[in-house]
């Protein structure tokens, strides 16, 4: 028998974890998941867990950077105890099983788990028995009452080891993640999920009679007082030795139900990444069979997999997944996926820029020359498909450089296949009514191309124009049937296999502007965007940054949202629509949701301060601007909420700017509220109620300023040298209200402090908003001039005169 044993342990309050951040304190007791707490624990403050289960950590890694309850002062100590916000709770394991596993390790000596021991039992607990005044000393065999120090009066609940293993999700998660959603709950949640994949085979023994009848007078004993304080029955213990395992219940099933299709899978997975349940999706997507998938499959899985990383905060691990790739086009192609949707600081962000960008000319470098041969190319088209490239831009200042860039690369791969649509379109000869089309996989209700009923409506109304709209999304609703009602209206699907079929389409209808309103905010229109489709390309304002396709031709925008110097940001040639360029019909007052405030529980005692943009939008460089009117106005309340991507970016922002508040001395939570996902018409309730709108810098809100306006809603903005900055000056230029654009960061602060001290003076801007609002919809002018842009990118030739 191998008779080595760990030395005596430490003092018990050693072995005691402290996680501030998840504010919950668990001690570690060995072969009680010690190995998975101490991961948890090494993911809660913020370190990378060992990668692999394969051999027992110390219970605190060295370097992990995890409190202990011995490292805290008595009065720290003691706080948490007393503190009922603070959850404490144990794990223990049944002496029965501690026994059997102990007899397995210790008389077995590089043998498989499942090997038989070669030593009896009963001669394994004499040898425990004539020892025991030194061997129960020692952490493998000591009583778990007396290892935890004989303080368990502070924990609740007390777990059982065999109820984590069997379940751990269920079990530790809501112990351990009050906020599911949190980055680091993510996580968590994933460590969980993959614990019970790497757990070691359980002890399978069978035992006879005196056997069974040695090891329960040993337990009652030596181990009574953890059956007593711990709840554990002696006889229920012993009897587990009759169930049979978990995988020999299964083998009995006989007919075992047929593994789940793989499409259905991936679907299952989609469905966890867009409800914001990113480790459930990284599991699903990680276990699925994919040795009969398609090229598309396993690229979209892995793909997905990278995503659900970047999402839950281990963006290191998914930095090895991509650098393990050995084709460097392929590694340099699969890297833009792991773009996070928030910057933890100006530094990061800036970095994260400058790879992207020399991944991206690098990659363009190497498929310059691709031929049909090329071993990599259908993964890499496959790649074009999977990444929409959305948060390129929000990587902020001029990305002409990047997104042309970017186009090179897909003009590259689909010209291989594609080709013969990049060719130049014969034009035919001029008559009959001016053929406009729309494109978009967004023609329902969404702020990426709704607004483009406004640019349509002077044409719809007209003989001389035939219009046709091309949905390759599947969502429709009464924004759908408008498109409708004013065009031939086409369902086209985009996808590897049909994209020749959907461009020869576009090409037989014989379109001669056709307008791209959102270029970049999904694959399939990017992709088209590369195609020779029509005579003259256009892009709109949807996705606010030029398209880098060399297919493109103009880009059309409100004169007021540009610079006299906006055209050096654009690959297509710029062309400018009066003041906003935008003609929206007014929210209807039965859309408002009047009693928004109450169903969100907000303070009616303090002036709200709304700041609903994505989280994307917020960069790092201007976080000072919330905390000095935040420091400078104690009793303001900035609501903030994330709706595209979900509370998990949400709380992304909110750990980065918890920092920068803590820096100026300032608790986050006394300042910023998280709202959840909003309706369009608590929107609108919210700008009613809200004291005034903070619009995000660098990025500003579009469709989100002309609903605050709508309601009478002042809002403070600092224009920036981009479009997607301008956004909100060039409404309040048409409401000449000067006053609320600042010249600097320092200006923003003043303006809204002044908002917030001068009630007469808000309450006199409040009545100038509702009052020159309608200046703002309804803008025929802007309709006529998209259609006098139509005529002369489309001339039709004049008539010849009838002879004498």
């Amino acid at each position: 028998m191998n008779t080595h044993a760990p030395d005596e342990v430490d003092p018990p309050e050693r072995r005691v974890l402290v996680l501030h951040r998840q504010r919950v304190l668990v001690p570690l007791l060995r072969n009680s998941c010690s190995r998975l707490l101490s991961r948890l624990a090494a993911i809660a403050a913020g370190s990378e867990a060992p990668s692999t289960y394969s051999t027992e950590p110390r219970p605190c890694p060295e370097g992990a950077g995890i409190p202990r309850l011995a490292d805290l002062s008595l009065e720290e100590a003691m706080s948490i105890f007393v503190d009922p916000s603070w959850r404490r709770f144990c794990v223990v394991r049944h002496p029965v099983d501690r026994l059997l596993r102990g007899w397995r390790d210790m008389t077995t000596v590089e043998r498989p788990a499942t090997a038989p021991a070669p030593v009896p039992l009963a001669d394994f607990l004499r040898w425990l028995e004539q020892d025991w005044p030194r061997l129960g000393r020692q952490e493998l065999w000591m009583p778990q009452l007396e290892l935890s120090g004989h303080d368990f009066i502070g924990y609740d609940p007390v777990l059982e080891a065999s109820v984590i293993e069997r379940d751990p999700v269920t079990s530790l998660l809501p112990l351990l993640v009050p906020d599911p959603v949190d980055p680091i709950g993510q996580r968590i949640r994933l460590e969980l999920s993959r614990y019970r994949q790497h757990l070691p085979a359980a002890p399978q023994v069978q035992l006879g009679a005196e056997d069974r009848r040695v090891l329960a007078a040993f337990i009652a004993e030596h181990y009574q007082q953890d059956l007593e304080s711990f709840g554990f029955d002696l006889e229920a213990g012993l009897s587990l030795l009759d169930a049979p395992s978990a995988e020999a219940a299964f083998s009995n099933l006989g007919e075992q139900e047929s593994p789940e299709p793989l499409t259905a899978a991936i679907g299952r997975g989609n469905a966890l990444l867009e409800g914001n349940r990113f480790a459930e999706a990284l599991t699903v997507f990680e276990a699925l069979p994919l040795k009969e998938a398609t090229v598309l499959q396993r690229v979209y899985v892995f793909t997905r997999q990278l995503i659900a990383l970047v999402m839950i905060g281990a963006l290191a691990e998914a930095r090895s997944k991509v650098e393990a790739i050995p084709d460097e086009p392929l590694r340099l192609f699969a890297g833009l996926h792991l773009i996070p949707p928030v910057h933890a600081s100006d530094t990061a962000m800036e970095c994260e820029r400058r790879r992207v960008v020399a991944d991206v000319q690098r990659l363009a470098q190497l498929t310059e020359s691709l031929l049909p041969s090329e071993p990599a190319l259908e993964e890499l088209l496959a790649h074009a498909w999977c990444f929409p490239g959305f948060l390129m831009a929000y990587l902020m200042d001029d990305v002409r450089e990047l997104q042309e860039a970017y186009g090179r690369v897909l003009t590259h791969l689909f010209r291989v296949r594609q080709g013969e649509f990049m060719a130049p379109i014969p034009i035919p000869g001029s008559s009959g009514p001016r053929r406009v089309g729309v494109v978009s996989a967004h023609l329902y209700r969404h702020h990426g191309a709704l607004w483009v009923l406004g640019w349509l409506a002077d044409l719809a109304d007209r003989d001389g124009y035939k219009i046709f709209c091309y949905h390759t999304g599947s969502t429709t609703d009464e924004a759908t049937e408008a498109f409708q009602r004013i065009s031939t209206f086409r369902q086209l699907p985009v996808g590897p296999g049909s994209l020749s079929d959907a461009a020869t389409t576009i090409r037989a209808d014989g379109i001669e502007l056709l307008l791209f309103p959102d270029i970049g905010m999904e694959p399939t229109t990017r992709i088209l965007s590369l195609l020779r489709l029509a005579q003259v390309q256009v892009q709109g304002w949807g996705h606010p940054v030029t398209s880098g396709s060399p297919c493109m031709d103009a880009f059309l925008v409100g004169e007021g949202m540009e610079t006299p110097e906006g055209q050096r940001s654009y690959c297509e040639e710029l062309h400018l629509l009066p003041r906003t360029g935008l003609n929206e019909t007014p929210p209807a007052e039965e859309a408002i949701n009047a009693d928004v405030g109450r169903t969100l529980g907000l303070p009616g005692d303090r002036p709200l301060l709304l700041s609903l943009q994505s989280s994307f939008k917020y960069a790092p460089r201007n976080d000072g601007v919330l905390v000095a009117i935040a420091q400078r106005s104690r009793d303001a309340l900035i609501l903030m909420v994330d709706p595209p991507l979900g509370s998990t970016v949400g709380r992304m922002l909110h750990q980065r700017l918890r920092a920068r508040f803590a820096e100026a001395g300032l608790e986050i939570d006394d300042h910023i509220r998280l709202l959840p996902r909003l309706e369009f018409g608590d929107v609108l309730g919210l700008f009613r109620i809200g004291h005034h709108a903070l619009d995000t810098i660098d990025w500003n809100g579009g469709n989100t300023s002309l609903q605050a306006l709508s309601q009478g809603c002042p809002i403070v903005t600092l224009p920036t040298t981009q479009m997607r900055g301008r956004h909100t000056i060039a409404m309040l230029e048409v409401l000449d209200l000067p006053e609320l654009i600042a010249r600097d960061q320092e200006d923003y602060v003043a303006i809204s402090l002044r908002l917030l001290r001068d009630d007469a003076y808000h309450a006199q801007l409040r009545t100038t908003i509702l009052e020159r609002r309608h200046l703002l919809f309804n803008d025929l002018e802007v309709s006529r001039a998209f259609r006098s842009f139509v005529d002369r990118c489309v001339p039709r030739s004049p008539l010849p005169l009838s002879g004498p």
